[in-house]
């Protein structure tokens, strides 16, 4: 590959010579002559040469002088000072000074002097690539530490193979309560992931590990500080390979969850109690709940007619049905939370006389309200196996979860139809679907899950209805739904394994409710 063509300044005072003979040798470089300091100094404020060539000696000054004066030659463009003679002691004041070469004019040709030119220039441009390079790599460690510096997380970077530090940030000694090089020193117990405890030495921390070709993902250490203290470290390591698959560093992240912990071991201990407290106040108020209906049982058999003591009653006895309505659900969140599934005793049910006998309970107060319910009830359906109370509270939370929802001059309809899983097996749906506001599609998946309610659920309800009815079909095997659209109403839907598969009797396949949406509101 040719030589790139090269601009090059030379100061020779009259000798014209030197600069033809330059030119003759190769004819690629830009020659520009100057005779003296003066105009070699306006020249060079000019810019725009690769290399530099003067004589020592000029008439209005020397080349020490000038390297000494014009700093803007230092690491720019490469200098070569011709000399009268060989003199080290002023070859070496010139390099000092920033000189890339210099020759003897009395050793120097035409040719000799292109190709130190070019040396020169060479030299100076791979110089410059390295500078750059590391000026590169210089500003990219500040910003990688910049960044480090400002994360939450611990992050210490180490050679292989013998785990020597080569970047810490400062939250690593915030964590350890000592820098790395210190922090893995005998004293800090580790949890494994058998959960065992045990002192660790030094390499075995994730990072050493990771240098020795392991990846630890997540290990949760307990660490015991210099000043006693304890913190709990969540540490992952990678190991850092060259091309050729060799391990040259690794990479550790430290998580301090002390705070995580202390706060999850606080919650455990107040959900454990609010659990042993809701059972038993629970089953406590069952017994004085007893006793008021008794009473007013009594008091009912001598109102003898009295209007307002009729009523007066029937609100007493409403209120301790809703109340007794309440406990069943708290104590169903108690064993559901504390990971008992809800109680069932299934047996061979008409799943068409339990969607009635829940719509004739629920009629009342539809018609308080001025709303209409109808029932749709396919023929020749299969037998259900369910515990039938159970399943009238699903389908009574359903309908009464519709009244809230549904405005004056509404429809609630029920329905009950033959249905097959993906798998061909079969089953029965039921089906509660209203005229209401229909449900916000941001609330739909949550609606649930315990204890959850919407923005549009009345002030002063537990939240617990529909998580309950989850838990009595999933109780069953079966699967419960929502679906629904903003003032369009809504549709709650569950399946029930059909009691005698395979032996329906049924003359026809009838319409299908909806089947379980593939996404928008999963399964919970």
């Amino acid at each position: 590959m040719p030589d790139s063509p090269l601009r090059v300044l030379l100061v020779v005072g009259d000798d014209v010579a030197v600069a033809d003979a330059v030119r003759q040798a190769d004819r690629r470089i830009d020659v520009v002559e100057r005779a003296s300091l003066e105009e070699t100094v306006g020249a060079l404020d000019g810019g725009g040469f690769d290399c530099v060539v003067f004589d020592h000696d000029l008439p209005d000054g020397t080349g020490l002088g000038l390297l000494q004066a014009r700093p803007f030659v230092d690491g720019r463009v490469p200098v070569i000072v011709l000399t009268g003679q060989d003199d080290p002691e002023l070859a070496a004041q010139l390099i000092k000074a920033g000189a890339s070469d210099y020759l003897a004019k009395d050793r120097v040709d035409a040719e000799r002097l292109v190709r130190r030119i070019r040396t020169a220039v060479r030299l100076h441009r791979a110089e410059r690539r390295a500078l750059d390079a590391q000026a590169a790599v210089d500003a990219e460690r500040l910003l990688l530490r910049a960044v480090l510096s400002q994360m939450p997380v611990g992050v210490v970077l180490a050679e292989a193979p013998d785990g020597r530090v080569q970047l810490s940030n400062p939250r690593v000694e915030e964590i350890l309560g000592a820098p790395w090089s210190d922090a893995g020193a005998p004293g800090c117990v580790g949890h494994r992931s058998d959960r065992t405890a045990a002192t660790i030495r030094r390499e075995d921390w994730p990072l050493l590990r990771a240098i020795a070709g392991a990846e630890v993902d997540q290990e949760e250490l307990d660490y015991e500080r210099r000043d006693g203290s304890r913190v709990v470290v969540l540490a992952s390591a990678s190991p850092i390979r060259a091309a050729d698959d060799a391990i040259v560093a690794a990479v550790m992240t430290l998580q301090d969850l002390t705070e995580k912990q202390l706060l999850l071991d606080r919650t455990r201990r107040a959900v454990a109690t609010r659990d042993r407290v809701l059972s038993v106040v629970s089953h406590d108020l069952r017994s004085p709940l007893g006793a008021i209906r008794i009473s007013a049982d009594s008091l009912a058999r001598v109102a003898d007619g009295d209007p307002r003591a009729e009523r007066a009653l029937a609100n007493i006895l409403r209120s301790i049905e809703q109340a007794d309505h309440l406990i069943r659900d708290l104590l169903d969140v108690s064993r559901s939370q504390a990971g008992e599934p809800l109680k069932v005793t299934p047996r061979p049910c008409d799943p068409g006389r339990l969607l009635l006998e829940a719509s004739e309970v629920k009629r009342p107060a539809a018609a308080r309200k001025s709303i209409s319910i109808d029932c749709e009830v396919a023929p020749d359906l299969d037998r259900v196996r369910a515990d039938s109370a159970r399943i009238q509270q699903v389908l009574t939370n359903l309908i009464e979860n519709a009244l809230r929802h549904t405005p004056a001059g509404g429809t609630i309809t029920l329905s009950v139809r033959g249905h097959a899983s993906a798998s061909g097996e079969p089953l029965v749906a039921f089906e509660v679907t209203d005229t209401g506001a229909g449900i916000d599609p941001d609330h739909l998946r949550h609606i649930f899950d315990w204890a959850w309610q919407g923005a549009s659920v009345r002030r002063g309800a537990a939240g617990l209805g529909l998580a309950i009815c989850r838990g009595i079909v999933e109780a069953h095997g079966g699967r419960i739904w929502a679906e629904s659209r903003p003032d369009r109403g809504s549709s709650f839907a569950f399946t029930l394994p059909a009691a005698s598969p395979g032996a329906s009797g049924r003359t026809g396949r009838p319409d299908e409710p909806a089947s379980p949406p593939e996404s928008g509101s999963p399964l919970p």
